[in-house]
């Protein structure tokens, strides 16, 4: 693997912004045969602790479900009081040796949540599951647009569904690239008219945010991209993902009961009409293990 720092085109789109900015970093890792997570997660968050970072959550990746993401294996999220603390952190000699032995490593930079999107999420989280006035009907339909360029293959659909303890909570992982325009097919006029693909896909995310918490489900994290600072060919990447998300549902069952809501499904074709083609990673993680 190549030396776990970032290359000089990454630092250069890093210091364009406010150094004194908060900031989240989130790792995917894989790691030798030698090196456990355990270890690996427990150094990583005393490292960021000595340099004014926090780990937040860390994971372990089973499944890429929709797109053409590696799978890396384990994951890990974390936040700093600065920007400048955080690379202070990445190119530490202690960091590197961290991640010598790694056989993979991808930094993404992302904005701090606000915190004002942060106490909406909470409150949705325990109000909605009591409200009672929701339509929670579903649709026994099989999912809809399996194959499609923004869904899951039929195989990676057909591994999800038949993973042994469906109902083990999961957290999915959300990358997201939307159009610049968004494209509604013909027949939705009414929805047609010029918008962003940003526009578009929040329409949609509306009515998937109150389906997914009135199932119990919750958001635990919603940020906007910004680059890669280790990883991906030395690229910053600033135009590879727009935004990231992270959900966590009781369980695979939790999820496919979700998607099949009836009220879910009648906003898919504004998803459609706003992510870009491959505009989605989807990566099916477990917290903690």
């Amino acid at each position: 693997m190549p030396a776990p720092i970032p290359s000089s085109a990454q630092l250069d789109a890093y210091r364009r912004r406010n150094a004194e900015r908060p900031v989240v970093l989130f790792y995917r890792f894989g790691l030798g045969a030698d090196v456990t997570r355990a270890e690996t997660v427990t150094k990583l968050a005393a490292l960021a602790s000595a340099h004014r970072g926090r780990l937040r959550w860390s994971g372990t990746e089973e499944q890429v479900l929709i797109g053409v993401l590696p799978l890396y294996r384990h994951c890990a999220r974390l936040h700093f009081a600065t920007r400048a603390a955080a690379l202070e952190m990445v190119q530490s000699p202690a960091h590197g040796e961290l991640f010598d032995e790694a056989v993979a490593l991808e930094i993404a930079v992302l904005n701090e949540q606000p915190r004002g999107a942060r106490l909406a999420m909470r409150l949705m989280a325990l109000a909605l599951p009591r409200w009672p006035f929701f339509d929670n009907r579903a649709d026994s339909a099989p999912e809809p647009g399996i194959g499609t360029r923004i869904m899951p293959t039929q195989a990676a659909y057909d591994a999800f569904v038949a993973h042994p303890d469906p109902q083990a909570p999961v957290v999915m992982v959300n990358w997201l690239r939307f159009r610049e325009r968004a494209e509604y097919p013909a027949d939705t006029v009414a929805d047609g008219e010029a918008v962003s693909g940003q526009t578009a896909y929040y329409r949609y995310g509306k009515r998937a945010f109150v389906a997914l918490h009135s199932l119990g489900a919750r958001a635990l994290f919603v940020s906007r991209y910004r680059q890669m600072l280790v990883g991906n060919g030395g690229d910053p990447g600033v135009d590879l993902w727009h935004e990231f998300a992270m959900v966590e549902y009781l369980g695979r069952a939790g999820f496919r009961r979700m998607t099949a809501l009836r009220r879910y499904r009648a906003a898919l074709h504004h998803r459609a009409a706003g992510l870009a083609d491959g505009g989605q990673g989807l990566v099916v993680t477990t917290t903690g293990v």
